[in-house]
């Protein structure tokens, strides 16, 4: 009894961080280097799968489904 409660307890962290916020979140992170003569900025956007897909549907221009190389540049 002991042992599978132990395995339990080991599993459950793993499986509750595999999505811990949700699938409408969008996170965003900047973070500035300066140095000498030279300022750097680090713009990360981190998006769940329904914004990412809203997003997707937004950017494909001609609405053929599928993110054309000049349509990703963009």
């Amino acid at each position: 009894m002991r042992l599978g409660l132990v395995a339990l307890a080991l599993v459950l962290p793993a499986v509750a961080g595999a999505h811990p916020l949700g699938n409408f979140t969008v996170n965003r992170y900047a973070a500035l280097r300066v140095e000498a003569r030279v300022l750097s900025v680090r713009y990360v956007v981190d998006m769940a799968e329904i914004p990412a897909y809203q997003e997707i549907a937004a950017i494909d221009g001609n609405r053929n489904g599928v993110l054309d190389p000049e349509e990703r540049d963009a």
